[in-house]
């Protein structure tokens, strides 16, 4: 009897893990502005101070468990995430500017995983709002650093906590 009693025991934890698993994950979205550009010249590299700022976001993040890095495909946004990518050893998933919605319905569907997301000032706002959250202020600079954290347990909630990384500069 005290062995059926065990095994019993021991097959409802098994469930309650199992079921847990089922029920409860979490996922962190970085998003960022890309770095410092070269001014004046059209779909501009990063300057010098842009590629110091993104080997920062890459060493930032060095221990997030980045799995996966979107951009638009624009040099600037491409060259900040080349280092994460290298860093991680991972592609890049090119996003298109005009259809931010299904960027986030992508973000949305890797709840688990870990990711950078490279935009443009004027698009973080709309991405922001299409997960429910707002900009505590405007971007003018490249250092604000966005995490936004999605958590299922039953249900999901999504928080967002904003700061920034390299040098401050707005």
């Amino acid at each position: 009897m005290y062995i059926m009693i065990q095994n019993c025991k021991s097959i409802y934890l098994f469930a309650v893990v199992i079921v847990m698993t089922n029920i409860s994950c979490s996922s962190n979205i970085y998003l960022v502005r890309h770095a410092d550009k070269i001014l004046g010249v059209p779909n501009p590299h990063l300057s010098e101070a842009g590629k110091k700022r993104a080997k920062t976001l890459a060493d930032t993040l060095s221990n997030k468990g980045i799995s996966k890095v979107f951009s638009t495909d624009s040099n600037r946004t491409r060259e900040t995430a080349r280092p994460t990518m290298d860093l991680n050893a991972i592609p890049l998933t090119i996003y298109r500017k005009d259809n931010l919605p299904a960027l986030v319905s992508s973000l949305k569907s890797h709840l688990g995983s870990n990711i950078l997301v490279v935009a443009h000032s004027e698009d973080i706002d709309d991405i922001l709002h299409e997960f429910g959250l707002t900009l505590n202020q405007p971007i003018t600079g490249y250092s604000r650093f966005i995490k936004i954290s999605r958590r299922k347990f039953f249900n999901i909630k999504t928080t967002k906590r904003e700061t920034h990384y390299g040098i401050i500069d707005e």
